[in-house]
């Protein structure tokens, strides 16, 4: 992802880094790394900040930047010292437990049956797959989470392994009686001029593509069925 003068680099089990790609907004090839996170093989308070990194996407406050982990989902970093961070010595991100916005962390205990993801608070959705894709609408993280479809976090809230209250909704995946959003791969969200409704866009794996209607969930905050 590109902000601002700065180029955000999810690098797998680097984790991500920040480069300096502009000044004050003209392009320059003096380019130099000026922040990152450390990689997967260096634990910090025993758990890992940004592991294997796939992808990072911003929504309206450009200070979070939301890494996508293709082992444990989505993780949110304050970026916001990166602008007065200088090559030669990078500044250090460092994600907080708070900003683990995922189904299952390191913390999270294995249940029988579930993938050896376990499962999170009262909401006991099983396993967290991969985050592909995200999108970030408002206060709204939707993630295209694999196998278990669309996943609805709410930024706002501290997440907690143990309650599960950061998450907002599961949607679709791949068992049967659910709504047919495959292994989800990539989301998007598009507006209809004509109705207001917003629709999120679903590459579906064997499904093509799926369509949501997310317009009481983003719009009126209508909490959806499990």
């Amino acid at each position: 992802a590109v902000m601002g003068n700065h180029l955000y680099f999810a690098d797998g089990p680097h984790g991500m880094s920040v480069w300096r790609i502009a000044n004050n907004g003209a392009p320059t090839d003096d380019i130099h790394l000026v922040a990152n996170t450390l990689m997967d093989e260096y634990p910090v308070e025993s758990y890992l900040p940004t592991p294997h990194a796939a992808g990072v996407v911003f929504g309206q406050d450009v200070t979070k930047a939301y890494v996508l982990s293709q082992s444990l989902g989505l993780r949110r970093v304050d970026v916001s010292g990166v602008g007065s961070a200088q090559p030669g010595a990078p500044l250090l991100l460092t994600p907080a437990r708070t900003d683990f916005y995922e189904h299952s962390t390191e913390s999270t205990e294995s249940t029988e049956g579930d993938g050896g993801g376990g499962s999170t608070g009262a909401q006991k959705i099983k396993g967290q797959d991969h985050a592909y894709g995200a999108v970030i609408y408002g206060k709204y993280a939707i993630v295209a989470d694999g196998g278990n479809g669309l996943t609805v976090y709410d930024t706002t809230v501290p997440a907690d392994p143990a309650t599960g209250a950061h998450i907002v909704a599961n949607l679709g995946g791949t068992e049967s009686g659910k709504a047919p959003l495959g292994r989800s791969s990539s989301v998007k969200l598009w507006a209809d001029p004509a109705t207001k409704k917003i629709y999120a866009v679903v590459a579906a794996g064997p499904y093509g593509v799926s369509v949501v209607d997310m317009t009481d969930l983003l719009v009126k905050g209508t909490r959806p069925g499990m």
